[in-house]
């Protein structure tokens, strides 16, 4: 594709666990910048982070072909995953589980990281607000899809899966597949 002297190429942008912060740190100083797909995979950030910074970049201009995604694990998953650290000593639940019930006292689920699915969920009609295309996908527990926190980014087939992952830069993979008939 050409693009005219006047033409900016669109941007996507993608954030991982604490990258959502940064990210949501580009968008707020950066709203004019022409971006197509924001995907949040398991963030970091908090729920209101996000809704200012996209409100930014909607406020900026109208995007009438601008996407967010926001991916997240299945719940249980969530609350499941384990971690030895601290001396072997078992840590239960990923990142985000411990952001939201241990290091921080969240007062509302505007507080709360916008990975999570339950507090994406609690907090789905704030983003219905923001005048954009949305799409909000939980991982299921399948074999080819991310089951930890720490997985968005690998792609590499998972030992005894038949189904291959797809990789996280590939739209397909932010997407809610349709449902069958």
């Amino acid at each position: 594709m050409e693009l005219g002297c006047d033409e900016r190429p669109a941007i996507t942008i993608i954030g991982h666990s604490m990258g959502v912060i940064v990210v949501n740190q580009i968008l707020r100083n950066f709203p004019d910048l022409p971006y197509r797909n924001i995907v949040f995979m398991g963030g970091a950030a908090s729920v209101r982070d996000t809704l200012i910074a996209l409100g930014r970049v909607t406020d900026a201009k109208p995007r009438p072909n601008l996407r967010f995604y926001n991916l997240s694990l299945h719940q249980v998953a969530e609350a499941n995953e384990v971690d030895v650290d601290f001396f072997g000593a078992l840590s239960k639940g990923t990142l985000l589980e411990w952001v939201d019930r241990m290091f921080t006292t969240p007062a509302t689920f505007a507080d709360r990281t916008v990975g999570k699915w339950i507090n994406a969920v609690m907090a789905r009609g704030d983003f219905l607000e923001s005048r954009l295309q949305m799409s909000f996908k939980r991982f299921g527990l399948s074999c080819a899809e991310p089951l930890k926190h720490g997985e968005f980014d690998e792609y590499e087939p998972r030992p005894g899966c038949a189904e291959p992952r797809t990789p996280y830069w590939y739209p397909s993979f932010w997407v809610v597949p349709e449902a069958g008939p």
